[in-house]
């Protein structure tokens, strides 16, 4: 009969922020199925009977595959990722990310800080006026703690955080330093957690309609052009002018008749009017200015963002204004909370819904050190603590099993009386 018993020293760990700027491109030369464009994605077959040097072959190319899905996208992969940790601040079970590290993330900090998906920057409206901002993504108090959870692994402890449905997970600030006039905002590109968005229509103080990767132009009745949108090109139409409302043709297919401020989903991308001009006399002039994107964002202060029509659960924006002659916007805030139970633990990250810029990932416990009792049967009547940590040395200790049995008889009898 032998038991192992495991005392923990000392504890160590670490929570990762990542800021993901860029996706994450298939291998290069290798067609499917060998990726579906994620280094996790990678795989190669080989026989169970294979040969070493088969297998040594495979774990090459394998790992060249991960290399090219990791660097290949027509550019390098930028993301980058903050730790939260001191030198004096470790993680312990029970600390929460504010216990270690209580300031906010910005481009420089904690930890170098993620200075990309973070950059100061400076806005320009539709005047041509420069406005400076700055970006920050302030943490909730995640604990780290040791849970069992069915939704997660049944029947299994598990160390890292659980972020229970509908908790504060995290607020991301833009926050401008110069403050732009609403009325101003129309027409102008926008950067929100490291994306450019094409700002199609504004309501003073309360709501942006915004355009993903967005390329704007103005089309008279009968006129077309090509405009390229994330690499994808789209061949488009003027087809009619009304008084109010304008039709468009996109690769071959037609759209409804649109206002300004509204859009539609056409050949995968979203179209948006601006504007309407029309002189309803004969000859007179009919064009629409309109934008295209291959996503559509709505931001409603105080209400769920809506991404591509779809409302994004938990997943809030607020903004603050100033009111002095005209209405300005000061800062817009997007809160993140948990739409269902999340876990972020060594084999399970969390990305940010919607936007999609963050995600949340967990290194691991370290256990430098580790104390260990193991206790052995020497015949029916003893059993011994082998090399038990005493004050001035371990020693082994022997434990007559009559002893243990007149104490549990003497507790016996306590209880009865």
């Amino acid at each position: 009969m032998k038991f192992n018993f495991k005392k923990i020293s000392a504890i160590a760990t670490s929570l990762l922020v990542t800021g993901m700027t860029m996706g994450v491109a298939a291998a290069a030369n290798f067609p499917a199925p060998f990726s579906d464009g994620t280094a996790s994605a990678t795989g190669i077959v080989y026989g169970t009977g294979a040969a070493l040097t088969d297998v040594a072959a495979v774990t090459n190319i394998n790992e060249y595959l991960l290399n090219e899905v990791q660097t290949t996208s027509g550019g390098e992969v930028t993301g980058e990722s903050v730790l939260f940790e001191k030198s004096s601040t470790k993680f312990q079970l029970g600390n929460g990310v504010l216990d270690v590290v209580s300031s906010s993330v910005t481009d420089d900090s904690p930890n170098g800080g993620l200075p990309t998906l973070l950059a100061d920057g400076i806005y320009i409206d539709d005047d041509n006026d420069e406005f400076d901002y700055t970006q920050k993504i302030e943490m909730a108090n995640l604990s780290l703690a040791m849970f069992e959870d069915s939704a997660y692994i049944r029947d299994a402890p598990t160390v890292g955080f659980k972020i229970a449905r509908t908790n504060h997970v995290l607020n991301y600030t833009l926050d401008f330093t110069d403050e732009p006039i609403w009325d101003d905002l129309d027409t102008t590109d926008i950067t929100i957690l490291g994306k450019d968005y094409y700002v199609l229509d504004s309501t003073n103080g309360t709501t942006l309609n915004l355009l993903d990767a967005a390329e704007a132009t103005t089309l008279e009745q009968g006129e077309a052009t090509i405009l390229v949108v994330d690499g994808i090109t789209y061949d488009i139409s003027c087809d009619f002018v009304g008084s109010t409302t304008a039709r468009f043709t996109i690769n071959g297919v037609s759209t409804n008749a649109l206002a300004a401020g509204e859009t539609q989903k056409v050949s995968g991308a979203y179209i948006g009017v601006k504007s309407v001009d029309s002189q309803q006399y004969a000859e007179g002039l009919k064009r629409v200015e309109f934008a295209i994107g291959n996503g559509k964002l709505e931001i409603v202060s105080g209400s769920n963002i809506k991404l591509n029509d779809n409302s994004v659960s938990n997943l809030k924006a607020y903004f603050t204004n100033s009111w002095t002659t005209d209405t300005s916007l000061s800062k817009i805030v997007v809160e993140w909370k948990a739409d269902a139970d999340l876990f972020v633990t060594e084999d399970n990250e969390v990305t940010m819904p919607g936007f999609g810029a963050v995600k949340l990932s967990y290194t691991g416990i370290t256990y430098p050190a580790e104390e260990k009792i193991t206790i052995t049967q020497s015949d029916e009547t003893v059993i011994t603590l082998e090399a038990f940590p005493l004050k001035n040395g371990p020693a082994d200790i022997d434990i007559y099993m009559e002893t243990i049995l007149i104490g549990l008889h003497q507790v016996k009898m306590q209880m009865n009386y």
